[in-house]
């Protein structure tokens, strides 16, 4: 995803998106890679890519609706992201 490339290796990432995200991420998809799931809990997606800045972007543009299970250290990157943009706006 995007321009910058890193000479890390592969790695699997899954994210679970709401359910009323779901057909979104199914009719445009967010990598070649992508596999999905059904889940109880929503669409799990799977990617195999070197997680970059521009992976973050998209994942942090469906805001609420996604979770990065995976790596933990997206999810880690994401979550503290996320709690700088709340602080941007008075919460978190």
């Amino acid at each position: 995803i995007g321009v910058t490339r890193f000479d890390g290796a592969l790695e699997e990432v899954q994210l679970l998106f709401d359910p009323k995200r779901a057909k979104y991420v199914q009719t445009k998809p967010l990598h070649e890679s992508q596999k999905e799931s059904t889940t109880e809990a929503g669409l799990l997606v799977r990617l195999q890519l070197v997680p970059n800045p521009e992976l973050e972007q998209v994942i942090l543009s469906f805001g609420e609706d996604v979770k990065v299970l995976q790596p933990e250290a997206l999810a880690t990157q994401i979550s503290t992201r996320a709690h700088a943009m709340g602080r941007l706006y008075g919460s978190a």
